[in-house]
């Protein structure tokens, strides 16, 4: 009887230590610079959105997740949280300016605050060359789309890896400025669950690195996605990459 005891605390000792284990796993593959956005803006209107930290108390975003502009930070309530921080206290929201109609357009806005992150970030490129040429991915480069799914707290990590049935663009405007990155299957067909964006998505990452020896870099913002007119299946995701003109607009220190 007192083996048997012995194998039992043995038992749930391990079975302990392994949902521990787990446990930390599950936190522990939520990378620490995404957030996660509640948003209820002047009006009265609410909706989640993801953000992205990348340091100097700065948070990238969709513009369309803030309809009403500054009025959504100083008259309405926008909470982020990212990782095991929460916070309340934005200074100002910078949206890049929106493209006429018709046109491939920047989804991109920029969260500044004033308390210091004590989690990690990570950096925008500087150097889209080194990922595209020609609007064409470089052969070797390694990407994924993250993005939080859920309401808080119980908001759980979308993690799509763009593998090689996938095609991922980055295209240019009239004026030859890259404006827009969209990822399609090369195949022509529709996305399924596992691979499309979906609402709520807006403001979640493209991360690349050019080698498995490089540490990723942010690429691009989640705009929205395409659907086809008849079947409404979803046949493109839309990032606003980094590097646009908008993008650079935003980011530029204020004067």
């Amino acid at each position: 009887m007192l083996a048997l005891t012995n194998n039992m605390k043995k038992y749930l000792w391990t079975t302990a230590l392994c949902l521990l284990q787990f446990t930390f796993l599950a936190h522990a593959q939520v990378p620490p610079f995404m957030c996660h956005l509640s948003i209820s803006s002047p009006s009265g209107v609410s909706s989640l959105c993801n953000a992205v930290h990348i340091g100097q108390g700065r948070l990238l975003s969709a513009a369309h997740c803030f309809p009403e502009g500054k009025n959504t930070i100083t008259h309405g309530i926008v909470l982020a949280s990212c990782g095991g921080e929460e916070f309340m206290d934005f200074s100002n929201l910078r949206k890049a300016p929106d493209s006429p109609k018709g046109t491939l357009g920047e989804d991109i806005s920029l969260l500044e605050f004033s308390p210091e992150l004590k989690g990690d970030w990570i950096v925008p490129t500087s150097y889209p060359a080194m990922y595209f040429a020609g609007g064409q991915l470089r052969s070797g480069v390694d990407c994924e789309i993250l993005a939080l799914r859920g309401a808080y707290p119980s908001k759980q990590l979308k993690r799509i890896k763009v593998d090689q049935t996938m095609e991922l663009r980055a295209l240019n405007n009239s004026s030859d400025e890259p404006t827009q990155i969209q990822m399609k299957l090369k195949s022509g067909g529709a996305l399924n669950a596992g691979t499309n964006v979906q609402e709520g998505d807006s403001g979640g990452a493209l991360i690349c690195r050019y080698s498995k020896n490089a540490r990723h870099e942010l690429v691009g913002i989640i705009m929205n996605y395409g659907t086809d007119r008849v079947t409404k299946k979803i046949m493109q995701n839309a990032f606003s990459p980094v590097f646009g003109p908008g993008a650079k607009k935003i980011l530029l220190p204020k004067r």
